[in-house]
């Protein structure tokens, strides 16, 4: 189940379920069975940014999901506050039970105790280097005496995986049409695709490249993929020109890698229709 980008308050019956609360001041309560909770928008630039979400589970082993394989969540990127704006409140947490999913190791966060907007229990902080105040990411309301290293706190694992490109830079001459490669790290489980779109740089759409918007799938266990883009090879006389690529929309639990974007730059090949047209070698 997946909440809209306002502030939704979720309720769900017994079960397993996953659910996720997308942007907005969510508030998640869950029933009986394991379920997974998640707060925040995940394929977000900043997932969490200025969202305080309420994840209360039910009976039954949960998840409280603060991170995923790719990202941290309430993060604000801020070096000068320690983001008390922007949390994952946990409610009804149980230690005998229940699990905190972080991104990362153990040891990129500490704990303390916490009484941040009247909240007694217990904070999770993500490290910050010297003279950046550590990053609170949430409060687990009413529970205190926890350790990072005991099994309450594990490691996210997409086993859906990571899809980037493979480089930063592509590049291809104005002859040929481009070939992009996207890859899937950290696990190749399920069917996924993700959409490249495509902008211009210093080129032009559609008198130097083809625009539109392209889906990649992924079959199970597949790792990589190859992709063409169309290039018009035209008898204008340009300088290199470049496009900017972008991968969106990651499904069926895949999330984006650090390489998601990417510049793909079109070398001007002299055609022999134009040098004999002008004369120049």
């Amino acid at each position: 189940m997946t909440g809209t980008a306002a502030a939704d308050n979720i309720r769900t019956g017994d079960g397993n379920d996953t659910i996720i609360g997308g942007a907005g001041n969510d508030t998640i309560n869950a029933g009986g069975g394991s379920d997974r909770l998640i707060g925040v928008a995940q394929n977000a630039v900043n997932p969490g940014l200025g969202e305080i979400d309420i994840l209360q589970g039910g009976a039954g082993g949960d998840i409280y999901i603060i991170g995923n394989a790719a990202t941290t969540f309430y993060d604000d990127g801020n070096t000068n506050t320690a983001g008390t704006t922007d949390y994952a409140r946990i409610v009804g947490f149980n230690a005998s039970e229940d699990l905190i999913q972080l991104t990362g190791p153990k040891t990129n966060y500490i704990l303390g105790t916490s009484s941040i907007g009247g909240i007694a229990g217990t904070a999770i902080y993500i490290k910050k280097p010297i003279g950046e105040p550590n990053e609170l990411i949430a409060i687990i309301e009413g529970v205190t005496g926890l350790n990072l290293d005991s099994n309450v706190f594990i490691e996210a694992q997409n086993e859906a995986g990571l899809l980037s490109f493979s480089q930063a830079t592509f590049s291809t001459p104005e002859s040929d049409n481009a070939t992009i490669t996207i890859t899937r790290e950290q696990g190749t489980v399920g069917a996924v695709s993700v959409t490249l779109a495509l902008t211009n740089g210093t080129a032009t759409a559609p008198s130097d490249y083809d625009n539109s918007t392209i889906t990649v799938n992924f079959a199970d266990g597949e790792n990589s993929k190859t992709i063409t883009i169309p290039i018009v090879n035209d008898t204008t006389y340009e300088s290199n020109e470049t496009v900017n690529l972008t991968l969106i929309n990651p499904t069926n639990g895949a999330s984006l890698g650090t390489q998601k974007t990417a510049t793909l730059t079109i070398r001007h090949v002299r055609n022999m229709n134009w040098v004999q047209k002008n004369g120049r070698k």
